[in-house]
């Protein structure tokens, strides 16, 4: 799916291996195998060869001749899921834009299960409204503890979903800017059993972005609970992007300092677990900057600035750790000292 050379895996803080499969690729060699996998668990069942001879002859002469009976309850019921229209044909299920495999395993599973599925063209809205509730296409967006896990849910027991040249809209009502859109997106889930994989690629936008969009996250939902609530989910997530513009990502997101004008990259590595960040690492760069920390203090000019860091949480505190940091003022050289620690931090003046 990646049309770029990047890799996704990190080897130490702030480092990225040379060459190495993407996540999203390992995603795939898990897909391929699947089906070895499964041969591998039926053929270490204790059945007998009767016992697969009548299941067969069930399938064949009382199921299928009346698998028409079963598509209005099948329809409906993803229909009801998904708060879209569905509809069976033969042999796929089908709707505006899309196609889809119906799995055998829906026989004998208590809800329909697709073994594809396919999105042309898709156009989803991504919103949060003023309370600060998230939500896709219409349907809340489960938080750690609470929400509506219906549409992550029914995502993850898929088994392979691809969007191709989709349009993911932003509206925020907590922000007076305007919608954002990233057009041409491909997104690919595929899920295996308690084991998931989300990649999400995007060109740049021209507006925050000015270069691709690279999303992935590999992750693992504990047995025996919930599988569409993050706080049950264990893994790694990975983003990077080209150029963003501050000023205009400022509009979107809540920024701690004023921003007037520069670009970043950004690399970023994520580890989760129970709903909550474990440790983060990344490389940013950033190029023709100016900013200002407060209102009281000049307007900081950065050309050039390159760094590595890593946070750490743990109990509510975070251990924040910086390396190979290079950076260039725009200005002379301020007045700063260091002052001595006067309880356990140090700080510039």
């Amino acid at each position: 799916m990646s049309e770029r050379n990047e890799s996704a895996d990190q080897q130490e803080t702030g480092q990225v291996r040379p060459v190495a499969e993407a996540t999203t690729s390992c995603c795939v060699v898990r897909f391929m195998s699947f089906w070895r996998w499964r041969s591998s668990c039926i053929s270490s069942r204790r059945v007998s060869s009767s016992g697969y001879a009548t299941l067969f002859l069930r399938l064949r002469y009382i199921v299928l001749p009346r698998v028409d009976s079963f598509r209005p309850r099948i329809e409906a019921t993803v229909s009801d899921k998904l708060h879209a229209q569905f509809t069976i044909g033969k042999p796929a299920l089908t709707i505006p834009h899309a196609t889809a495999t119906l799995s055998w395993k829906s026989l004998w599973q208590l809800h329909p299960a697709l073994s594809s599925l396919v999105v042309d063209q898709p156009d989803v809205l991504v919103s949060r409204n003023s309370d600060g509730v998230l939500s896709v296409a219409g349907v809340p967006v489960p938080t750690q503890h609470s929400g509506n896990d219906t549409l992550s849910t029914w995502l993850l027991r898929q088994q392979a979903i691809v969007v191709r040249g989709g349009a993911l809209r932003w509206r925020d009502a907590t922000h007076n800017a305007p919608e954002l859109a990233l057009r041409d997106i491909r997104i690919a889930i595929l899920n295996d059993g308690y084991d998931h994989c989300l990649a999400l690629q995007a060109p740049p936008d021209g507006q925050v972005l000015h270069g691709p969009l690279d999303f992935r996250t590999h992750f693992k939902h504990a047995r025996l609970s919930a599988i569409g609530k993050p706080i049950n989910w264990t893994g790694q997530v990975y983003m990077s992007t080209g150029p963003v513009d501050l000023p205009t990502l400022a509009r979107y997101i809540n920024f701690p300092i004023q921003t007037y004008a520069g670009h970043i990259d950004n690399a970023i590595w994520v580890d989760f677990a129970e709903g909550r960040m474990k440790a983060a690492s990344g490389q940013l760069a950033g190029a023709d900057v100016a900013l200002r920390v407060r209102p009281t203090q000049p307007k900081l000019l950065v050309p050039v600035a390159h760094f590595s860091w890593r946070v750490e949480a743990a109990e509510g505190d975070y251990k924040l750790q910086l390396k190979d940091l290079r950076a260039e003022f725009g200005q002379p050289p301020f007045d700063g000292r260091f002052r001595q620690a006067s309880q356990q931090h140090g700080q510039l003046a």
